[in-house]
């Protein structure tokens, strides 16, 4: 190219001119920015796609000035620091001081289900965890080998937390995350320093960097959402009017979605074609139970043909598509048919709005 520029939030520029041949790389992977009714666009893989995440409130009121609403013990605590993940210096440093269980912690809700986040990195020490106390029943506890980032390294010992995920973004940093379903005493949820050889215990002077605590109601974490003196509510995003009704063909067609799930099991999530009902309708549809994707056309309330097919993976990224005709109904998956219905109406032309 002969020029190239490129503006940054800050107003700063960068200016190329003159012959040119590169690329440009880290780019922030996950999308972090301080309006909460923005879409969240995963940039994982090098490709934008579209976080089509439910409304979430972080429960923290001070998610990047560590300690100020939150309960530190054993821990001291050294804000703004270091780069965090958004690219400024904002995130914060804690030192254990005591190996009694260094930990920060807030009270939790008695019969609710939370999920617990944050970004970590390494200092000094190579683990990480989260915990969860409720009277009676003791500690729960889940630690991530922030040195390795695997999924394989992530230990449990306890109950009342499950689902511990980690993900890794730039310059060393993880973003890490759990299930707390807590008990008739609630209790509290822990961001705790630990060792290999001892759940919540970690040895003195062990440093970890931090930023972007998050501790929201739900089964799953959500994208990041930025506190600074309340909690902060982000609503759900949806996407209307996607197709033009002029372009949807109701008696034949393809409906064709490249998606992966935010969670798997337990509820089912819908894409569909439709006349703003049910009763008229062609879908894909995540099926409650465990990785099982699932083709429905519906026309005047009677189901015309539904099939269902187990794959590896909801989680990740599947290609899938609905064909239907009528008698010809086909659910393909990443390029390959795997169930087809032979007899069917669809909807009259024009019902698919």
């Amino acid at each position: 190219v002969n020029e190239f520029v490129w503006t940054g939030s800050s107003g700063s520029i960068i200016r190329f001119q003159g012959s040119f041949v590169g690329s440009i790389s880290n780019i922030s992977v996950i999308e972090i920015t301080d309006d909460t009714n923005l879409p969240r666009i995963d940039y994982t893989g090098g490709e934008g796609h579209w976080l089509f995440e439910p409304q979430s409130t972080n429960l923290l009121t001070y998610s990047e000035q560590i300690g100020t609403d939150i309960l530190v013990s054993n821990l001291s605590v050294d804000n703004n620091e270091t780069t965090s993940p958004e690219g400024l210096v904002n995130a914060g440093m804690i030192t254990t001081t005591t190996a009694a269980q260094p930990r920060m912690e807030s009270t939790v809700n008695s019969n609710s289900t939370y999920a617990i986040s944050c970004f970590i990195k390494k200092n000094i020490g190579d683990y990480f965890g989260f915990g969860h106390y409720q009277s009676g029943l003791g500690n729960s506890f889940i630690r991530f080998n922030i040195s390795s980032g695997l999924d394989s390294d992530i230990s449990y010992d306890g109950t009342s937390i499950s689902d511990g995920k980690i993900q890794a973004f730039n310059e060393n940093w993880y973003r890490i995350s759990a299930k707390i379903t807590t008990g008739s005493s609630g209790g509290s949820g822990k961001f705790a320093a630990m060792r290999s050889s001892s759940f919540s215990y970690s040895d003195l002077g062990n440093k970890y960097y931090i930023y972007g605590l998050q501790l929201e109601e739900g089964s799953f974490a959500t994208s990041y959402i930025p506190t600074n003196g309340s909690t902060v509510t982000r609503l759900a995003d949806a996407a209307n009017g996607a197709g033009s009704s002029d372009l949807i063909n109701s008696t034949e067609g393809l409906l064709y979605a490249e998606i992966a799930a935010l969670a798997d099991g337990g509820s089912s999530r819908t894409i569909s074609l439709s006349n703003g009902s049910y009763d008229n309708s062609v879908r894909i549809q995540f099926y409650s139970s465990t990785n099982e994707i699932e083709m429905r056309i519906v026309v005047q309330g009677v189901i015309q043909a539904i099939q269902r097919v187990a794959i590896a993976n909801t989680l990740l990224f599947n290609k899938i598509a609905i064909k239907y005709k009528e008698n010809d109904f086909q659910l393909w998956v990443n390029g390959s048919v795997l169930r087809f219905d032979t007899s069917g109406t669809v909807p009259a032309s024009g019902t698919l709005s």
